[in-house]
């Protein structure tokens, strides 16, 4: 039994080929399925590269078309008829139909106010007085030495009304009369009293339209002195909105032309472009447009702010692109001719935050639409139609 050591020793060495053998070949097919690996990732690279090459763009293609301008601008509702009402004569205040107080509301002919007009009455009333003496006195000479005339003036006299401004002079047909009278300082006096009661009538304000008193510098009892501001007041119903438009728009704009102007709470109003201003405001270097508010319904209110959408003139011939896809500051659009990308020159007729209207392409031609990265000219691209 002396041979049993070896056949151990014999049957292990065995096991250890045979393990040896089976790990190897194991290994071998392994690094020839990596070799096969890296060989499939080296082709699928080699493609990738050929794909990076081909520039995929985004287009559309060119259809000419008539562009109907909308022109939005945001304005502040101002009344067209702002007044400030001064005293034009001296005297206590007096009050009239309505408050002289801030956010009244008066129609047209009320009295707004009234200011105390005694002394000035009793001016004209002693002015008058004289002026019956003079008349008195010339009437014996006109009849005497101008009796055709006597009846008129005669008539005259007697329809003066102490109470009453003076009737219309009668016509001075005769120059020895007019030299009669002009002697005697009849025609002196008359004009002297009609300038006193047109002094008088200033004594009573009434208004001049319907409208709201803005405000108010004094009170009732308050003694005023010729050119003492007494109220603001507005005409609550001739009102406008103030529109600024970027100075490039506003050529598009013209008189007469509607608007749609509309609040926050989306209620809308009719207007119409009643005047263009022929100057840019320095601050924001746009151009005033005024929008008349038409009648409606709705009640609209000093101060307010209203979006207006203005109607513009239409352009002809031209293509909307978003405004990125214009080449920076100039007048270039990338076009795709044969998959080729080459730089076009257009007219830019319009500039909107998001949009450009462009002039200068034929219809049927590919326009880029999109800002490209790293482009060259001739570059072969590939074509994605929006």
């Amino acid at each position: 039994m002396k041979w049993r050591p070896y056949l151990l020793v014999f049957l292990f060495l065995l096991i250890l080929i045979v393990i040896g053998i089976a790990y190897y070949s194991g290994k071998s097919q392994g690094l020839a399925a990596e070799r096969e690996n890296v060989n499939v990732d080296t082709t699928a690279i080699t493609s990738t590269n050929a794909q990076e090459k081909l520039k995929f763009v985004n287009t559309e293609t060119v259809e000419l078309q008539t562009y109907a301008i909308e022109i939005e601008a945001l304005g502040r509702v101002s009344s067209t008829q702002a007044i400030s009402v001064m005293a034009e004569v001296q005297g206590a205040l007096l009050a009239g139909n309505v408050p002289i107080k801030k956010g009244t509301s008066f129609t047209k002919g009320q009295v707004l106010f009234s200011i105390n007009s005694n002394d000035a009455s009793l001016l004209i009333a002693a002015r008058k007085s004289n002026f019956l003496t003079l008349l008195a006195n010339i009437l014996p000479d006109i009849k005497v030495d101008y009796p055709a005339h006597y009846e008129v003036w005669n008539m005259f006299f007697d329809n003066i009304d102490m109470d009453r401004p003076l009737p219309p002079i009668p016509p001075l047909v005769s120059s020895k009369l007019k030299t009669l009278l002009a002697s005697r300082s009849v025609l002196s006096e008359y004009y002297s009293i009609k300038a006193d009661q047109v002094r008088l009538s200033k004594y009573t304000i009434t208004a001049p339209f319907n409208g709201t008193i803005v405000d108010a510098f004094t009170d009732v009892g308050a003694v005023v002195n010729p050119g003492s501001p007494v109220i603001n007041i507005i005409n609550s119903d001739a009102l406008e909105v103030e529109c600024q438009v970027k100075m490039d728009e506003a050529k598009w704009v013209q008189i007469g032309a509607k608007s749609v102007l509309t609040d926050d709470q989306d209620n809308s109003w009719l207007g119409k472009v009643r005047r263009k201003g022929q100057y840019l405001n320095p601050n924001t270097q746009s151009v005033p447009i005024f929008v008349e508010l038409l009648s409606s319904e709705k009640k609209v209110f000093n101060g307010m702010y209203l979006l207006s959408t203005i109607e513009a003139d239409s352009i002809s011939n031209v293509f909307e692109i978003p405004r990125s896809a214009l080449l920076g500051n100039i007048a270039k659009v990338y076009v795709v001719r044969d998959s080729i990308l080459t730089k076009q020159s257009v007219d830019v007729v319009l500039l909107r935050d998001e949009m450009a209207l462009i002039g200068g392409l034929d219809s049927g031609e590919v326009v880029v639409v999109e800002p490209l990265v790293n482009p060259k000219d001739n570059m072969k691209v590939a074509t994605i139609e929006k």
